[in-house]
């Protein structure tokens, strides 16, 4: 085709009309969104902030429960499926010498937090070690808290294991489920509120380590009632050699539907030797089966092999196969470099989980500091894999993150470089949870006060937070919490009020678009819950918007069905 100088000049200026079309239509895009989803929070931190580049992230440091004469250690962290989060600690008591737990609920995502249960356990000869706490149930009809530790005798490198069950909703004590004697290690895991094939009701795992003069074993024992009964006991491995830390995942995904329980333990040659094995297995074919050969991971490297300790594992769990059409695993340990004589994050992932071997290495960090102590889970709200670590080098705590198919698996987003605020920190052993309200993770770690005793601290990606909260209503008089998050037909919204005021929420998806308004009305002062009809939602993450008079409010929530 030949173009005259006529027909030139009418092409460039079409070309021009279109672009100019086109940078004005990116603009109202650009302004609707930012009308949708504003750079910051005004609402305050009780709720999830959109995040952008310029959004504040990690707020300040906040002290679970400030007793400076308690040496607090061990610290831990779990969310229920309404947002609520449930806390652990343990210390010595001063003056009996006596070690006591002490466990608190927060209702405002962490703002603040309320003591429920502080009891001293066993006597002066023992200390608490392998502290675990987690939740099961998706109603307040059911909602359970489970803690799990080792009371140790100080002159024997073992103790008694116990597994206790409190009710979520009253703090109260219900049972020991679990009680072992001769334990060393235990771990707790769980389905993540995911319906599993045979079973009606929440999946609860401990794996724990048993001494023996003549071999240790490492059993499992599951519940598939919600924790009111152990149901299903195996034994995974048996060993002449001493088993030191445990950790059990859980693992779900379309392709395998029944879930599988992962495990990751230490062998050391014997108590007191700081460096040894990294073994893994998982069920097979599901959940309450018999678990596979185990793997001695650090074989796969011999830069790795018998220069490990404390090891983590995180598995994939969600309604979308991976990229293998099947289920990611990672597993992360210490690693100790003889010639530089520091530690080192090193990891393996395995895209095929379920039915191969196939491990690669993974680095997390590279860096000349001393890295150790990391904690990794996986985020079903947007299918990352989040790990924390301590890098005593610097004394900070970064937090990174990486899709579950790690297509570039040694390249981590970093998140933060650091976001504790003190670097009074020593052996702070940092826990990453996540949660229905907090959907892009919530730590835990043990700092150092004042006094040179322990603390408990927390913070989360979401807490905007800078200072004191001004009541129980949250920092704008308001505080919301949503369930069950991922939900089906029925999103339940739970607003405290302070004050008389007009409601608005509005849904809309991750692109933006409206969807629908929920409610605009006035609400009273109190306790409100607004039911959403989500049925006509297809699977996947969606945002709601509460708008109050001069402030709003932003939510992440899911769809799963």
């Amino acid at each position: 085709m030949r173009f005259t100088k006529t027909g030139c000049t009418s092409f460039f200026r079409l070309k021009c009309l279109i672009l100019k079309n086109f940078l004005l239509t990116a603009l109202i895009c650009l302004l609707a969104i930012n009308d949708i989803f504003p750079q910051e929070n005004k609402q305050g931190s009780s709720m999830i902030p959109f995040k952008t580049v310029a959004s504040p992230m990690f707020g300040k440091d906040i002290i679970i429960n400030s007793s400076p004469e308690q040496n607090q250690r061990n610290v831990a962290v779990c969310s229920a499926y309404n947002g609520w989060l449930f806390s652990i600690y343990t210390y010595i008591d001063s003056l009996s010498n006596f070690p006591f737990y002490a466990i608190l609920k927060s209702v405002d995502n962490g703002l603040t937090w309320e003591v429920l249960l502080d009891s001293p356990i066993g006597n002066a000869d023992t200390e608490l070690k392998s502290i675990s706490i987690i939740t099961l149930g998706d109603s307040e009809s059911n909602l359970k808290v489970f803690f799990s530790g080792v009371l140790t005798y100080l002159s024997a490198p073992t103790g008694d294991g116990f597994v206790i069950r409190m009710n979520g909703i009253t703090g109260a004590l219900e049972a020991q489920i679990f009680t072992e004697p001769y334990a060393n290690e235990i771990a707790l895991a769980c389905n993540n509120s995911y319906s599993i094939i045979n079973s009606d009701s929440s999946i609860l795992g401990i794996l724990y380590s048993k001494y023996s003069l003549a071999a240790d074993s490492l059993i499992i024992q599951s519940s598939d009632d919600g924790g009111i009964t152990l149901n299903h006991k195996k034994i995974i491995s048996v060993t002449s050699e001493k088993f030191h830390k445990v950790s059990l995942s859980f693992g779900r995904c379309p392709s395998y539907p029944a879930g599988n329980f992962f495990a990751l333990w230490e062998e050391q040659s014997s108590y007191g030797v700081s460096l040894g094995h990294i073994y893994s297995a998982h069920t097979f074919p599901s959940y309450y089966n018999s678990f596979t050969n185990p793997i001695k991971l650090d074989s796969i490297n011999p830069t790795d092999f018998g220069r490990c300790n404390n090891p983590s594992i995180a598995c994939q769990f969600n309604n979308v196969d991976n990229d293998s059409a099947n289920m990611t695993e990672i597993v992360l340990f210490d690693r100790y470099d003889n010639s530089s004589q520091k530690f080192n994050i090193r990891g393996y992932y395995n895209l095929q989980a379920i039915n191969h071997n196939h491990f690669n290495n993974l680095m997390v960090s590279d860096s000349l500091d001393n890295n150790l102590q990391p904690d990794i889970i996986y985020n079903l709200f947007d299918s990352t894999f989040i790990i924390t670590y301590f890098d005593s080098t610097t004394l900070k705590l970064p937090f990174i993150k990486n899709k579950f198919n790690l297509k570039f698996p040694n390249q981590w987003n970093i998140v933060s470089n650091g976001y504790n605020d003190s670097n009074n920190i020593s052996s702070p052993f940092p826990k990453i949870r996540v949660g229905p309200n907090l959907v892009d993770g919530l730590n835990v770690w043990n700092g150092t006060n004042s006094l040179g005793k322990g603390m408990s601290l927390f913070d989360s990606p979401s807490n905007t937070w800078t200072g004191q909260a001004e009541s129980s209503y949250g920092i704008h008089g308001i505080n919301i919490n949503t369930y069950p998050n991922p939900c089906n037909n029925e999103l339940i919204f739970e607003i405290g009020l302070e004050e008389t005021i007009n409601l608005k929420i509005d849904l809309f998806s991750l692109e933006g678009k409206y969807l629908g308004s929920v409610t605009n009305q006035v609400y009273p002062r109190g306790s409100n819950k607004i039911i959403a009809n989500v049925s006509a939602l297809s699977t996947g993450s969606y945002y709601y918007i509460v708008k109050m008079e001069n402030s709003h409010a932003i939510g992440k929530f899911m769809i799963v069905r």
